[in-house]
């Protein structure tokens, strides 16, 4: 057999037999990668629009033993093959991704489940040095698929997983350095970042790489945003599947992915949080439920707490604490006040007949990973009930698992007026919503809006992000991980921490000097991490962090904290 190339690039060379850049028939290719091998027979592949791929045979195992591992035919297109099922399986024992599973059953492969989606791909060439892969995602079970070739395949443990650096359909960056990346970033970008010295390019799992190649722990976790990790399949195959179908739909119109994903989520949250807004992040999600708290009770004053954060815009940031974001804006929004966290003396003299809102997060994350009392939001909560107010809970951090459960405050016996949430929402696609409860209604028609909020290609991503959380108890992975990594640190005695605190794998250590320069020593070390104030190191790993990474972490903390 020939060795394949990219679909698109030295066709003749993969014996393919159209040079048309978005459809490749493909009669044989083979290729090694460590100790996989992958071979493609007799297959069909559209690129744009997605909507086909006929006969495609995908096949791997293992160069030692030549023991087949997984084989299994793709058929057709959804209206001749309906549900995905293909029309010819000769033999079956497993597929190629995490996505979905495949048996055989009468002579057929099918999909368990009602057609979540599947990955069936591997490498089919080498050119160059560069690998390549071909990716199928299942669109539901519609029985669509999109074919489009792939950089970079990893095999590992008799799976193949999709490493999309660079598809066909992608433009490639002319910067393949860190410096490069570096300095041509730096002559356009706005100034409002402090940057690190690295441009970081690929992402799998917990494990970030730069432009140089260079691997690092991912304990930034995308802010929050990452709490099923990088590349997580389920959540790729959502977003590939419905960009190839609709990416755009205002809320104006109903759609099939938002309508499902209210009832999905719905089905999730706290009882009583009936009504959802959608829209982009967590700072218009703050915005969404202040303005709401303002139309529901025709009043303006809102408590927040000292430390808190809640957001950058005008309204997100009358409510967040620190001066130095505050300061150089004001006037900000009026009728704002902090009391110290977790003081009920304070917040009860600071809440009257006046104030619509009360702002609280379950754990301060910017204002150094701080743990609230459950006294004190239960009694944010009476005196909420006692005057009219709402009580805003803001899990844009601490939401989708990241304390050790779906929501932090179902920690405790509370249900609030507006649930607040974003960050890991959609899988690291940009998502926020509100929930507010029956009590008070919903927004009335024209008093607030998103172009963006709710797209398709967002619930698609959110459903698929929300299904892994359950299927795989990702909330009580971070409680069990996030335990360990305190205790052990703990046991560190390390010199430089005045005290370690958090929930789940939300983690600070308060160190007895500024956190900055322990930053850039955990960076040349391979570990990224996030301040939380001027002196606390904050860990905010994904959720789905092994074992063996947190050891790595643990370690690489001690060294530089010792």
């Amino acid at each position: 057999m020939r060795n394949g190339t990219c679909l698109g690039e030295a066709a003749n060379e993969a014996g393919l037999v159209d040079n048309d850049p978005y459809q490749h028939k493909i009669s044989e290719a083979e290729a090694h990668f460590g100790g996989w091998e992958a071979s493609y027979i007799g297959g069909t592949a559209f690129g744009i629009g997605g909507i086909g791929l006929s006969d495609y045979l995908c096949t791997t195992r293992d160069t030692q033993s030549r023991q087949r591992l997984h084989i299994g035919y793709i058929g057709g297109i959804g209206s001749r093959e309906q549900h995905g099922h293909p029309r010819v399986c000769k033999e079956l024992t497993g597929v190629c991704g995490q996505c979905a599973e495949m048996e055989q059953q009468s002579g057929t492969a099918r999909l368990n489940g009602k057609g979540d989606h599947a990955h069936i791909g591997g490498t089919i060439g080498r050119n160059g040095g560069q690998r390549h892969t071909a990716l199928l995602a299942q669109r539901g079970h519609h029985g669509r698929y999109i074919g489009l070739c792939h950089h970079s395949a990893r095999f590992y443990r008799g799976t193949a997983h999709q490493r999309s650096t660079e598809g066909i359909m992608s433009i490639p960056s002319p910067f393949v350095t860190n410096a490069d990346i570096i300095a041509h970033e730096d002559v356009r970008t706005s100034g409002a970042y402090t940057k690190r010295g690295l441009a970081i390019v690929r992402g799998q799992g917990a494990t970030l790489w730069d432009a140089d190649g260079r691997s690092y722990i991912d304990c930034v976790g995308g802010q929050g945003s990452a709490n099923l990790g990088h590349g997580h399949p389920a959540v790729v195959a959502a977003i590939q599947a419905q960009a190839a179908t609709l990416i755009h739909c205002p809320e104006i119109f109903h759609n099939d992915q938002r309508a499902a994903y209210l009832d999905e989520l719905g089905a999730a949250l706290p009882s009583g949080l009936e009504r959802v807004f959608l829209c982009n992040s967590g700072t218009e999600a703050v915005e969404a439920a202040l303005k709401f708290a303002r139309l529901a009770t025709g009043r303006s004053a809102v408590v927040a707490a000292m430390r808190g954060f809640h957001g950058r815009t005008m309204g997100a940031l009358a409510a967040t604490y620190e001066p130095k974001y505050r300061e150089p804006f004001e006037p900000l929004v009026p009728g704002v006040s902090h009391v110290p966290f977790n003081n009920i003396a304070k917040l009860t003299a600071a809440v009257n007949t006046d104030t619509a809102a009360v702002i609280l997060e379950p754990v301060q994350g910017e204002g150094g990973v701080r743990p609230a009392d459950p006294e004190f939001l239960r009694a944010a909560a009476e005196l909420c009930h006692t005057h009219g107010a709402l009580l805003l809970v803001d899990e844009v951090q601490t939401g989708f698992g990241r304390t050790g459960s779906l929501f932090a405050i179902t920690q405790t016996d509370i249900t609030p007026d507006v649930l607040i949430m974003a960050k890991s929402m959609a899988g690291g696609i940009p998502m926020g919503a509100i929930a507010i409860h029956t009590r008070w209604g919903g927004f009335t028609a024209s008093s607030h809006g998103s172009t963006f909020g709710g797209n398709p290609l967002a619930c698609a991503a959110a459903r698929a992000t929300l299904k892994a959380l359950r299927d795989d108890d990702v909330p009580a992975q971070a409680m069990r991980k996030g335990t360990r990594l305190m205790q052990e640190l703990a046991a560190r005695n390390l010199s430089h921490v005045r005290e370690i605190r958090g929930r789940g794998l939300l983690v600070g250590l308060e160190l007895k000097e500024r956190v900055q320069p322990t930053l850039v020593a955990l960076m040349e070390r391979g570990l990224l991490a996030l301040p939380a104030g001027p002196n606390v190191l904050r860990l905010l790993p994904p959720l789905i962090i092994s074992d063996a990474e947190i050891d790595q972490v643990i370690d690489i903390v001690a060294q530089v904290l010792a």
